[in-house]
């Protein structure tokens, strides 16, 4: 997989999926211009236990809605699917329109969070997106591949 060296030439309002690794730096400097933009709705949460699944992440999920954008999501059904899933999200927060979703300490995510995140943005995000046009999703955590591949960057 090779993803390209976006932050210093891109405007990371129009990125649809934003990777922060922990111990990159300056992750603190670009926090603010994702997060504070006018007519978007942030959405912040951190995964707490390793590993988090989809259920759990479902729960911190209910919370950080209900807390911060007033919007009560569905309970996650036992038979959900995890596309499922990324469709009663999205519809839940259809209203805001614009919003962005950003979660701390994804390292501790498991495979099933892993794959909710792709299925919102689509395994190749810059391919395809289902997410709504505005939305903007920040994952922050030392792994995202779940392929193992290794991320090569194009300068």
């Amino acid at each position: 997989m090779s993803v390209k060296r976006w932050y210093h030439e891109t405007n990371l309002a129009e990125a649809a999926l934003v990777i922060l690794h922990p111990n990159f730096a300056d992750q603190h400097l670009l926090l603010p211009p994702i997060l504070d933009q006018a007519n978007c709705t942030p959405i912040c949460l951190t995964l707490q236990n390793s590993p988090t699944d989809l259920a759990a992440l479902w729960g911190l999920l209910t919370m950080a809605l209900a807390f911060q954008a007033n919007i009560n999501l569905p309970a996650l059904s036992p038979t959900a699917t995890v596309p499922s899933a990324a469709g009663v999200f999205l519809k839940a927060v259809k209203g805001l329109k614009r919003f962005i979703l950003s979660i701390d300490a994804f390292d501790l995510a498991d495979s099933s969070v892993i794959e909710w995140v792709e299925a919102l943005v689509g395994t190749q995000a810059y391919l395809r997106t289902p997410l709504p046009e505005g939305a903007r999703l920040v994952v922050q955590g030392g792994e995202y591949l779940r392929d193992g591949s290794v991320i090569q960057e194009i300068p």
